[in-house]
């Protein structure tokens, strides 16, 4: 009997209703049979009250706040509007409000069919958009719109997340005006799924706890610009915002590592890399289902009106720029600073559709290790600020020693010069404890080996060529 009883129970709070005489909690809503329903069930178009309550007339489940369970999934649908009642404006707040009520915000994007997307840079959203906006947070001027591809998942920064859509024109036929995208089958504008959850549960984006991930010290009034100081200590690492779901639009992101705890007679250099070819990837293209390609992009292989990140050998964007990363689903072998300073500028387009290109990625944007190389100060492994790449060794001053070429990322059409300069009675004996030629997953095969090692006998750098 007891048994019976206790399985009913829970198949009747599975169903998202419950009955007895404890008061509704903010995550239900109070029928006027006494019954309680989870918020998600209010103007659904379902009956779930007995009285009918959640199910009033003119009803609508925009401009409402939501709150919910830790290991519960609800989900919302949003109708398209009717063109008599344009424009049109919709806002969802979900609110995760501590303890059994989560901490962070889960949001799926299930379906997703609002207007016309026609750019990434002007104008991209003629008929209307949705934005998302979290508490504590810059409202960030970025867009979407089109027609949904794939699994999307949005993972808020803090405890509260707001999604606004606007309507200005109803479009019969999205598929010609947006790549990849699908006619509308049904008058759902937005199907979405949310869950509430813990903090220490996400792993993924903070670390295990006992090895907690360090994501910088946020710079006060900016949206997303980072500061790292002295990684050698901390597990460091860069992440795109609100990793690893999909990132807001519309950003430019500055993540500053610096390195100010040097031991004497060393050079700190900073290390950025990424084993994981499932933890970077940034949209390069309208259509990525089109194509299954797995391959980080570089240089002048990434589109500046899409998403890209790149990384200047300083801390400004007037230094060298040692690489533009977009695209991914490889690893990342290594971008290294020749000295203790590292900028990485990350940019996403004001407009764009919700996509993921594959069902089997679960992550979007990107996630960087950071490491922290000392290196001899009197050595070769780097080449000093305002120098050029030239060493020379005289057996006068130092009778044997070790050459070494500089451990930090160069830039293209670099050549170093190591002059090995014996006396007039002497030979120079040169042999390898080491000798690596990399090849970088990230990099293009090359049509001849663009790296080269040249040995010249005799002093080629004070010898005049020849009269012709």
């Amino acid at each position: 009997m007891w048994a019976c009883v206790w399985a009913a129970a829970v198949v009747w709070a599975a169903a998202g209703v419950r009955t007895g005489e404890a008061a509704c909690t903010m995550a239900e809503f109070p029928c006027r049979s006494k019954q309680c329903i989870s918020l998600d069930r209010y103007c659904d178009g379902r009956r779930d009250c007995d009285d009918n309550s959640d199910e009033p007339s003119g009803c609508s489940p925009c401009n409402r706040t939501y709150y919910g369970r830790v290991g519960a999934t609800y989900r919302l649908h949003i109708p398209r509007p009717r063109r008599g009642t344009l424009p049109h404006f919709c806002q969802l707040t979900f609110i995760a409000s501590g303890d059994t009520y989560g901490d962070l915000v889960q949001l799926s994007i299930e379906k997703f069919t609002l207007g016309r997307f026609v750019s990434h840079t002007a104008a991209g959203c003629p008929d209307g958009y949705m934005q998302i906006e979290e508490l504590s947070r810059p409202l960030n001027s970025g867009y979407w719109c089109g027609t949904a591809w794939g699994h999307n998942v949005f993972y808020s920064e803090t405890s509260a997340i707001t999604v606004m859509l606007r309507v200005f024109n109803l479009t019969e036929d999205n598929a010609n005006a947006n790549p990849g995208a699908f006619s509308p089958q049904d008058d759902v504008m937005l199907g979405l799924s949310y869950r509430f959850l813990r903090k220490e549960r996400a792993v993924l984006r903070y670390g295990a706890p006992y090895s907690p991930t360090y994501r910088g010290e946020d710079v006060p009034n900016t949206f997303c610009d980072k500061e790292f100081e002295n990684c050698d200590k901390k597990n460091c690492k860069v992440q795109s915002p609100n990793f690893p779901g999909m990132y807001p639009r519309n950003l430019t992101c500055h993540f500053h590592v610096r390195q100010t705890r040097v031991p004497d007679g060393k050079v700190a250099l900073i290390r950025v890399r990424q084993r994981n070819p499932h933890l970077i990837y940034i949209k390069d293209r309208n259509a990525p289902h089109l194509s299954r390609e797995r391959k980080l992009q570089v240089g002048t292989g990434c589109h500046v009106l899409h998403d890209y990140l790149v990384a200047y050998d300083g801390n400004n964007t007037r230094e060298a720029v040692l690489a533009t990363l977009c695209k991914g689903g490889a690893p990342l072998s290594g971008i290294t600073s020749s000295g203790p300073d590292l900028l990485l500028v990350f940019h996403a387009s004001p407009f764009d559709f919700p996509f993921q290109d594959s069902p089997r990625r679960r992550t979007f944007g990107f996630e960087l290790d950071v490491e922290v190389e000392f290196v001899d100060r009197e050595s070769t492994a780097y080449i000093r600020e305002g120098a050029a790449c030239n060493y020379t060794v005289s057996s006068r001053g130092q009778r044997s020693g070790y050459v070494q070429s500089p451990v930090h990322s160069l830039l293209p059409n670099t050549t170093c010069w190591w002059r090995l300069l014996a006396g007039s009675t002497e030979v120079v004996w040169l042999y390898f404890l080491h000798y690596r030629h990399v090849h970088h997953p990230e990099m293009p095969e090359p049509a001849h080996c663009s790296n080269t090692l040249t040995i010249t006998d005799g002093d080629a750098l004070s010898e005049q060529p020849p009269v012709p």
